[in-house]
């Protein structure tokens, strides 16, 4: 594919996400990737377009749970990925304070732009964390599961794997409010592999989001962030990654580096 192949030879950063990031896998978490990668010109300026480029072991539409031998990798261009972060989209936002054991590959652009991570940071992670904790919430309480989802309902009672994620949001966008910045394993992380073991009954995890949700409002009011992202100086970080990138000859990860 020539879109895969551009997006290995110009790829400037390589990241461990999912819940082995998160400090919350079990033995039986799959391995999930996240890559960054400056676009040719012409897919910049032309009309040709790639914003990102996925590769998966077990496609969405197997119908099938990922095992511990699954991957889920996607290669995101540069331009899809500040955009994602600009709308602080909480699995890209948190991408940006990767810790080192999970830093795959990361050169001198992607460097920049782990280095510009505070520009991105805003109270709009409020809403962006506690709306997909909600969307996660709602999931939950759904009659009708479907697929794996009916699984983990038949074991535990409720889907275990999207209340471990309704927690992880909320305790993340937490702490952005109160420090400004994630580190990894996240807190709560030994709560969550909890969740995910079906240690806790569900009304007892639904409290623990209550109490955090009412922490994240009162972290929101005192919260010394300002209410948007830095846009101008986004602005001026895209244009000059890409234009570094693109007038520099050497070539970067040529070899591939997965």
């Amino acid at each position: 594919m020539k879109e895969l192949e551009m997006a290995q030879a110009n790829l400037i950063l390589k990241i461990r996400t999912g819940s082995k990031l998160y400090g919350t896998n079990t033995e039986n978490s799959d391995s999930d990737y996240l890559g960054v990668f400056i676009p040719n010109k012409e897919y910049v300026l032309g009309l040709s377009k790639c914003e990102q480029v996925d590769y998966k072991t077990n496609p969405s539409d197997s119908g099938k749970r990922n095992t511990k031998t699954d991957t889920d990798m996607t290669l995101y261009s540069l331009p899809k990925f500040i955009k994602l972060c600009y709308e602080n989209n909480p699995n890209i936002l948190e991408t940006l304070f990767v810790d080192k054991k999970n830093l795959l590959f990361c050169n001198e652009y992607g460097k920049r732009l782990l280095e510009s991570a505070p520009l991105f940071v805003s109270k709009r992670v409020k809403h962006r964390f506690l709306g997909y904790a909600h969307s996660q919430r709602q999931k939950i309480l759904n009659k009708n599961p479907i697929g794996t989802r009916k699984e983990y309902v038949e074991k535990y009672g409720y889907d275990v794997k999207f209340a471990s994620h309704l927690i992880r949001l909320i305790s993340e966008g937490l702490t952005l409010l109160v420090d400004g910045k994630l580190m990894y394993p996240i807190e709560h992380n030994r709560y969550i592999i909890g969740i995910k073991e079906g240690k806790y009954e569900l009304g007892q995890v639904l409290t623990k989001a209550d109490e955090l949700e009412s922490l994240i409002e009162q972290a929101y009011v005192t919260s010394k962030l300002p209410h948007s992202p830095n846009y101008e100086k986004i602005s001026e970080l895209q244009i000059k990654l890409l234009e570094d990138f693109w007038n520099s000859k050497t070539v970067y990860n040529k070899d591939n580096v997965w």
